[in-house]
């Protein structure tokens, strides 16, 4: 699974789910001209090249009517695949600047499975750069809760929503992402915990290429720039203002690292 930059901390402008097409292109196998099917023994493979022969087809060639009806194909072949047709047409729709056709199909692989935290946080995003921040907020607090009970599970390697420490990520962009709703409608409180929250979370992340480090660092360095534009001395002064708000989410950490 790809890994979101956690630039939109600092800059609302990028959008980065216009990178997300290759959400689960590395799972999906080898480029196979698409053809029907005749043994539903052979549907899970069919479906793979089905889903790698969009992205070939949308990655050179561009918006055209090919991609998707190969998508569509895919939803009636393996209807339990539906909610990943839907996410994929709404990357296709956004990289396209097509964002309310985007929005509507998001909205839709969610509606098909509301477990996807996945779908959530990237709905969170879109609707972030579309300044709609309270309802950006609701998906990103989704995906959190989702993310959560997730990880506290047993892990399953075919979880749609990735290995523990993709989630772990995602969960911790989460966090960043209502750090910076709560900096852009001055809500310095929101901002400030949910920006610590993050920093303390990517710490938790095992990442050996130092990237979930790096970004702690950056949402460390934000953290500071907002005890500043709200006037806190320190961060142990907004600590202790919002204690009861970084003890439940300490508790919270220490409850799933048992």
């Amino acid at each position: 699974m790809i890994i979101i930059c956690l630039q939109r901390i600092f800059c609302r402008k990028n959008a980065p789910y216009i990178f997300s097409l290759l959400v689960f292109h590395s799972v999906l196998g080898c480029y196979s001209e698409p053809s029907k099917v005749n043994n539903s023994k052979n549907n899970e493979g069919k479906v793979k090249e089905m889903f790698t022969a969009s992205f070939e087809m949308f990655n050179r060639y561009g918006f055209i009517k090919e991609p998707i009806d190969i998508l569509n194909q895919v939803s009636e072949i393996a209807p339990e695949k539906a909610y990943l047709v839907k996410l994929n047409l709404g990357f296709m729709h956004l990289k396209m600047k097509k964002v309310k056709q985007g929005i509507i199909h998001l909205k839709e692989a969610i509606k098909l499975n509301p477990d996807f935290a996945t779908a959530h946080y990237h709905l969170g995003n879109v609707l972030l750069n579309e300044n709609l921040i309270e309802e950006a907020i609701r998906h990103f607090e989704k995906a959190i809760k989702i993310f959560s009970r997730k990880l506290n599970g047993r892990p399953n390697p075919r979880e749609v929503d990735g290995l523990p420490e993709d989630m772990r990520q995602k969960r911790a962009l989460s966090y960043a992402q209502i750090g910076v709703c709560g900096d852009l409608t001055n809500d310095g409180k929101r901002a400030i915990v949910y920006t610590l929250k993050a920093s303390m979370e990517f710490l938790q992340v095992n990442d050996p290429t130092g990237e979930a480090k790096n970004k702690a660092l950056i949402a460390k360095k934000t953290l500071y720039k907002m005890l500043e534009k709200y006037n806190f001395r320190s961060r142990e002064e907004a600590v202790s203002t919002f204690n009861n708000e970084i003890m439940a989410f300490n508790a919270m950490s220490q409850s799933r690292n048992n």
